[in-house]
C-alpha cells in the first residue's frame, strides 16, 4: 500500500514537471519607453528568489513577469496581463493590477530604478522582497495556478503604466483608467450621501442601502464595495474619514 502511494505521489509530480517543460510562456514588447518586462530569471533577479520558493507563490512560478523601472519617474499605477492557451487552443486571461489610489498614504507602486516582480496570484518589489515584507496572494489563487501547469503558451504583456504626474503609455485593454476614475467618482458620491445623513444612524441607514443595491455599472459596484467595508468596520466614523482621505487621481494624459 505504501510503495503504491509513492509511486502515484512520483508519478504526479513527475506529470507536473512534464506539464511545466512543455508550457512557453513569451514576453511581448514593453510598449513604454525605460519600463521593460521579462521573465524571472535568478541570475536577473537575484532579489525575489526566496519568494519564489514559497509553497503558495511557487506554482505559479512559470509564469512570473519582472517589471524594471528604468526611468527617473515614480509609477504609480500598473497593468500586467497574461493570455493562457491550453492544449486544445481554448484561451482565458488574467489581469494583475495596483496602483497608488487606494491607500492614504498613496504608496508608490514602482520607484525609480526599481523592479517589481509578478505572478497570476501575486506582486511584489524588489525592496520589499530583500527585507522580507511579503505582499498578501491576489484573487484566484488556485484557479490560476491550475492554468499556469496546465497551459501549453501563456503570453504575457505590459498592459499600462501610469507615472506619477498623470501620465499613461500603454494600451490599457482592460479599461484601467475607467475604473480608477469610477472607483473615485463611488466614492466621492458615497460620501456626499453620508455627510448629507443626519447623524449616526442615518449613516448607518445609508450604508445599509447602498449595500443592499444590485450594481449595474462599475461606479455602483464600487459603491457597492465602500458600502460593505465601512459596514463591517470596527469604527465606522473612522473608516468614513480614511475614505475621505484618499488621493486625488491626477490629470491623465498622453503624449
Amino acid at each position: 500500500m505504501w510503495s503504491r502511494f509513492v509511486y502515484l505521489l512520483l508519478l504526479g509530480l513527475s506529470l507536473c514537471c512534464v506539464l511545466s517543460a512543455q508550457m512557453k510562456l513569451t514576453i511581448q514588447p514593453s510598449e513604454v519607453p525605460d519600463v521593460s518586462l521579462a521573465q524571472y530569471s535568478p541570475s536577473a533577479h537575484p532579489a525575489f528568489g526566496g519568494f519564489l520558493d514559497d509553497n503558495q507563490v511557487a506554482p505559479s512560478k512559470g509564469a512570473a513577469l519582472v517589471v524594471t523601472n528604468s526611468t527617473n519617474r515614480t509609477i504609480v499605477g500598473i497593468s500586467v496581463i497574461w493570455d493562457y492557451a491550453d492544449a486544445s487552443g481554448k484561451l482565458s486571461h488574467r489581469a494583475v493590477k495596483s496602483d497608488s489610489f487606494l491607500t492614504n498614504d498613496k504608496r508608490p507602486v514602482l520607484q525609480p530604478g526599481g523592479q517589481l516582480l509578478l505572478t497570476p496570484t501575486t506582486m511584489i518589489t524588489d525592496v520589499a522582497a530583500k527585507s522580507g515584507s511579503y505582499s498578501t496572494l491576489v484573487s484566484g489563487q488556485s484557479q490560476q495556478n491550475d492554468l499556469v501547469n496546465t497551459s501549453s503558451s501563456i503570453t504575457g504583456h505590459l498592459d499600462l503604466v501610469i507615472f506619477e504626474d498623470g501620465e499613461i503609455v500603454g494600451r490599457d485593454q482592460r479599461n484601467y483608467i475607467d475604473e480608477l476614475k469610477s472607483r473615485k467618482k463611488a466614492a466621492e458620491t458615497l460620501l456626499r450621501e453620508l455627510r448629507e445623513a443626519n447623524g449616526h444612524e442615518a449613516a448607518v441607514a445609508v450604508l445599509a442601502k447602498e449595500g443592499s443595491l444590485r450594481p449595474q455599472n462599475a461606479e455602483e459596484a464600487w459603491r457597492l464595495r465602500y458600502a460593505r467595508r465601512l459596514r463591517g468596520a470596527p469604527d465606522i466614523e473612522r473608516a468614513i474619514q480614511a475614505l475621505s482621505q484618499l488621493p486625488e487621481l491626477p490629470q491623465f494624459y498622453r503624449k
